[in-house]
């Protein structure tokens, strides 16, 4: 949930790099398989920056879904047994704890939508099985932040590294490795991936002899992992949030899984685009507006209680009476509409008031939405379609984006209108 960031220097020089093709679902595959040998393990990581920040991460695995990871020295536990995902802050003494059932009940819901559209080919990286959650690490380092977490799937072993690998076209291998690198000379990142054990190693930040930034696995161990290596009680005093309490966890949660599966269906969009029909092109605005939809409707009842009390303030209901009561404004429409009867010119008029009151409230509702849900997926998007033609870049972008504000129109326009009615009325 809770990601680390430790900021890197940057200086800008230039040099090319080339790599070779390589068949990069049979490098996943090889990554999976060696993953699946081991009944478990335990590995520790260490990651510092140029500034001399430096964190411990320490990872339990058990097959097949159990793991742990705990950050030194912040004392940050990231936990899922099984049956709850469980993250602790020890400096700001509070706690999330997600019901694994009732997670997966949703996820799998938003794995088989995505998975719905037709031209999305079947995953690289393990396939889904619905009646069971998994934990993935996401181990990531650039040049502005370390990003740390550990997130739940549908599918095993989606972790970051087998992820990224089975979306680039530029992996390179070398022995053993698999080598991932992008920049030039200072602005260089280059991850190694083992394929003995399917792990990644390091990422290296910066040209090889003047190394920036870094995380290393530097201990690993193939063993069996005990029950109680898992076992943890959030101490006495933490404040603790669930997604009951607090739907927004669960929506955090999916939205993170959403990300991961947008990356795939962007790699596939960015080379088929432009050869898709209009209907196949639809099939992923209606499967990201399902998504979103979902993803609303868990804090429905929160949302329109406030949209409810905001419409039932008198200083918004004295403006929507103001709008209908405004004589120049009526006599304009009534100037543009020559042709209707005196007795409809009340109703269109009324009709009129609600729509352009229905519309400010939208511009309202999805200016902050673009702010807080939107933005960061334009971000995505943009990223992952880089090289695209401009006009195909810029629809696929839409296609990506508009269906989140269509999704929250669908929730919450009945309550919007139902509100203007007994206003306008």
């Amino acid at each position: 949930m809770r990601r680390y960031r430790l900021l890197i220097c940057l200086f800008l020089l230039s040099v090319c790099t080339v790599y070779a093709s390589v068949d990069r679902t049979a490098l996943v595959q090889k990554m999976v398989t060696a993953l699946e040998k081991a009944p478990g393990f335990s590995a520790t990581y260490k990651a510092a920056s140029a500034s001399g920040n430096e964190v411990t991460i320490r990872v339990l695995y058990a097959r097949p879904n159990k793991m742990r990871m705990d950050l030194e020295p912040l004392g940050a536990v990231t936990l899922f047994d099984g049956k709850r995902y469980l993250y602790y802050d020890k400096e700001r003494a509070k706690a999330v704890v997600l019901d694994a059932a009732e997670a997966l009940k949703h996820l799998s819901i938003l794995h088989q939508t995505m998975n719905g559209i037709s031209w999305v080919e079947a995953e690289t990286v393990a396939p889904a099985d619905t009646s069971r959650i998994y934990p993935s690490l996401n181990l990531d380092l650039n040049f502005e932040q370390l990003d740390l977490s550990l997130e739940i799937s549908t599918k095993p072993h989606r972790h970051s590294w087998l992820r990224e690998t089975a979306n680039r076209h530029d992996a390179q291998v070398v022995g053993e490795h698999v080598i991932l690198a992008r920049g030039q000379v200072e602005t260089l990142i280059k991850k190694r991936i083992s394929l003995e054990t399917g792990l990644l190693q390091s990422i290296e930040l910066g040209p090889p002899d003047d190394v920036l930034g870094s995380l290393r696995l530097v201990d690993f161990q193939i063993r069996q992992v005990q029950d109680n290596e898992f076992a943890f009680a959030i101490p006495e005093g933490t404040q603790v949030r669930n997604q009951k309490e607090d739907p927004s966890l669960l929506q955090q949660l999916l939205m993170t899984s959403f990300r991961g599966s947008l990356d795939r269906t962007l790699n596939l969009a960015k080379a088929k685009w432009t050869t898709l029909t209009a209907s196949q092109k639809q099939e992923m605005r209606k499967a990201i507006q399902k998504v979103f939809f979902d993803i609303f409707r868990l804090a429905e009842q929160s949302t329109l209680a406030h949209l409810s009390r905001t419409m039932d303030n008198p200083m918004f209901i004295e403006q929507v009476k103001q709008a209908l009561n405004n004589q120049e404004a009526r006599r304009r429409f009534i100037d543009d509409h020559p042709n209707l009867e005196q007795a409809e010119i009340e109703k269109a008029w009324r009709k009129q008031v609600l729509e352009e009151t229905r519309q400010a409230i939208f511009f309202d509702i999805s200016r902050s939405l673009d702010q807080e849900v939107v933005e960061p997926l334009r971000t995505q998007v943009l990223e992952e379609t880089a090289g695209m033609n401009e006009r195909a870049r810029k629809e696929l972008v839409l296609s990506a984006t508009e269906p989140i504000h269509l999704a929250f129109r669908e929730m919450v326009a009945p309550t919007i209108t139902k509100k203007l009615d007994a206003i306008l009325n």
